[in-house]
Formats: structure tokens, sequence, C-alpha cells
């Protein structure tokens, strides 16, 4: 399909999806763009439910941070900066696993690669060449860009909205977005703790559909699809699957909205993302 032409759909279905972006923070208002389908599809994701139609305490794996976390802790809702891509709206919901109760003012950070499979601070990094290390700070940073990448705090009902693109890919990866949750604290070594870090996947029938375009295709690499992906074989990347539902079936690139509930546990601390790890020169 031809870029141009997805290209430039672009402002007519920003327009479009950030209306629906609106009305996700407003509970009424939810059905008109169909996100209560997607809803109910939540609630056996992640356990037996709690009795408000939420799914809850199993406890979500964690995954490896990979090579490309920045600790820059820019607090937005919006992290596309301009960034061409399918729009699409995420919400998380943080529970305590121990609880099965939703947890507010925990810091959230989320950062995924464009629709080309680059990672800002690494843009200048082709993604069709395998990283020479897959560990966080094993790479030098390339440049000081920050598109794709950002942080909310959990609100009342241990939920963070993010506005963003469709993540592309790289080589020997599935389509994933990074992850990483910490409390909110005075305590510099407290907050240097995270409770959990993790990866989100999404369903290939949603994949295979937005990789047809231009804009995410014509690459020299072959797409790693859930199954073939190592990490989310081996660490149980079926439990980290975002539910998806568009915002118009008839037309994808109107955008989509996405939804996962992840139960953590709030004593545990990360070693996929560690204090040493925040102080190394290239996060």
């Amino acid at each position: 399909m031809d870029v141009n032409n997805l290209q430039g759909k672009k402002s007519s279905s920003r327009r479009d999806f950030l209306k629906g972006s609106a009305a996700l923070t407003a509970t009424a208002a939810l059905a008109p763009i169909g996100l209560a389908r997607a809803e109910g599809k939540l609630s056996s994701q992640n356990g037996n439910g709690n009795g408000n139609g939420i799914g809850v305490c199993t406890l979500a794996p964690e995954q490896i941070s990979g090579p490309y976390f920045r600790n820059s802790k820019i607090v937005r809702r919006d992290i596309t900066d301009s960034e061409a891509g399918i729009p699409f709206l995420l919400k998380v919901t943080i529970m305590d696993e121990k609880t099965c109760k939703p947890v507010d003012k925990l810091f959230v950070d989320i950062w995924h690669c464009n629709s080309r499979g680059k990672y800002s601070g690494w843009s200048y990094i082709s993604p069709d060449i395998p990283p020479e290390v897959g560990e966080i700070s094993g790479i030098n940073r390339t440049d000081d860009k920050v598109f794709l990448r950002g942080a909310q705090q959990s609100d009342k009902n241990g939920v963070v909205n993010f506005t963003t693109i469709y993540p592309g890919f790289y080589v020997g990866r599935a389509t994933h977005i990074h992850i990483a949750i910490r409390q909110i604290s005075k305590d510099i070594n407290e907050e240097e703790h995270f409770a959990f870090v993790g990866q989100m996947y999404f369903p290939e029938e949603i994949n295979t559909e937005v990789y047809k375009y231009d804009l995410y295709s014509k690459r020299r690499v072959i797409r790693t699809k859930n199954h073939e992906d190592n990490y989310f074989k081996n660490m149980s990347g079926h439990l980290s699957e975002i539910k998806l539902t568009k915002i118009d079936e008839s037309d994808i690139n109107r955008g989509i909205l996405g939804e996962i509930i992840l139960s953590v546990d709030l004593e545990n601390i990360s070693n996929f993302i560690t204090k040493d790890d925040l102080y190394s020169h290239t996060v």
C-alpha cells in the first residue's frame, strides 16, 4: 500500500483519534468508540476478577529491559513527537498482586520503537541488524531524541493512558512496548527501586494488518512473530498481550485502542533495571 496515501490520512486520522482519546478518560463516553467491547474482553485477562469486571491477581511476568531504556522521566501523555504511524491509545491498569486492588501514585514509564523499528536515543542504529548486546547500558546513545518515550502517574483507579503510534519492529524481536513501574517517593533510594519491568505484546492478527502498509514494511528483515520470539516464549509473554479494538473496523488508519491489566508485586525489587543501571552513561 502507498505510504503517501497513509501519511496523507494522518491529520484527519489524528483528529478522529484524539476525539477517541478524550472519550477514554470519561467512562460514560466509552461505548461510542467501541472501548466497552475491549473492556469486556479484559474481564478475565489476569484472573477470576474482583467483582468489578476487572481481572486481577495473576502476577504479571517480568521481562528484560533491553538496551534502549533511558531514565528521562518525561511526564506526558502524548509521546508521539510527530512520529508517523497508525494512532494508538494505550490504557494500562496497575493492580496490587497481593490485595487485588488498583494502585495509585505509581510512576509508569513506557518506551518503544517507531514505525521503522528505531528507538529514540539510538535512532542512528539500524533496526535491521542485530545489536551487539541486548542488555541495558550496553550500547552508546547516538542522539538526544526522546520520541515514543514518556511516563505517567497512575490515578486512583490504577490507570495510566498514553497517546502514541502502533510500534514497528526490529530484527529478532516480536512487536512490543517496554514498561517499567516504580514508587513515587521523595527518598531517592526508594525511587531507584523498580517494582516491575516488563514488555507488552500485540496480537498477531493486528500486526499482520498493520504491517501491510509501506510506512511499516519495505524492510530488508523478516519480521519475528510472537511464537518465534525467545522472550515471548520463555518469559510468559502471552500473559502480557494487549487487548486491541479498532476505532473503525473498516479503516485501521483511524486508530487502535489498547488495554492491559498488569498485577505487580509492589515489594519486589526488579533485577532488570537496577540502581547501578540508572547511573550508567547511556541511561
